[in-house]
C-alpha cells in the first residue's frame, strides 16, 4: 500500500516539475506549438552567449550580494555575461558595464522570486535599493571611463 502510495505521490509530482530546458519567458506561451519555438529561440540564443561571453558572479554586482547563489548568472533564466576583448581598458569598462546590467538583472529577479519567497525578496530588494537610487551616478562614471580609453592604443 505504502509502494502504491508513493508511486500515485510521485505521479501527480511530475507533471508540476518544469523540465530542464523551460524557461520562465516561455513559460507564460499557452499555445504548445508557440512554447516549443521559444524554447527552441531560447536555447540557441543562450547557447551563442555563453560561447562567447564569461558569466559574472552576484558579488561581482556588490558584495551585499555575495549570499546569493555564485551561479545565478550561469542559470538559463537569468544569464549575464560580459566578453572578454582581451584589451585591458575595454575588458574594464565591459566588466563595469555587465554589473551595471547586473543591479536590473538582480531587480528582475527579485520580483520573479517575489512571488514565491516574500521575505527573501524583501532582504534582495533591500540591498538592491541604494544601487538603484544611485543608478545615475555608476553610469555616469562608466561613461567617463570609456571617454578616457584611447582609441589611438588599439588601431
Amino acid at each position: 500500500m505504502k509502494n502504491l502510495l508513493a508511486i500515485a505521490a510521485f505521479a501527480v509530482a511530475l507533471p508540476l516539475s518544469n523540465p530542464a530546458h523551460a524557461y520562465i519567458k516561455c513559460d507564460a506561451k499557452a499555445d504548445a506549438k508557440k512554447k516549443k519555438k521559444c524554447e527552441k529561440k531560447m536555447a540557441k540564443s543562450l547557447a551563442k552567449m555563453r560561447a562567447n561571453q564569461t558569466p559574472i558572479k552576484p558579488a561581482d554586482v556588490g558584495s551585499e550580494f555575495a549570499y546569493l547563489d555564485a551561479k545565478l548568472f550561469e542559470s538559463d533564466d537569468w544569464f549575464l555575461g560580459y566578453k572578454a576583448s582581451g584589451m585591458k581598458d575595454i575588458d574594464a569598462v565591459s566588466k563595469k558595464v555587465a554589473t551595471a546590467k547586473g543591479v536590473i538583472r538582480l531587480t528582475r529577479y527579485a520580483a520573479y522570486v517575489n512571488k514565491t519567497d516574500k521575505k527573501a525578496a524583501q532582504k534582495l530588494g533591500g540591498k538592491l535599493m541604494p544601487r538603484l537610487k544611485n543608478m545615475q551616478q555608476e553610469l555616469d562614471g562608466i561613461t567617463q571611463e570609456l571617454n578616457k580609453v584611447d582609441p589611438s592604443k588599439y588601431t
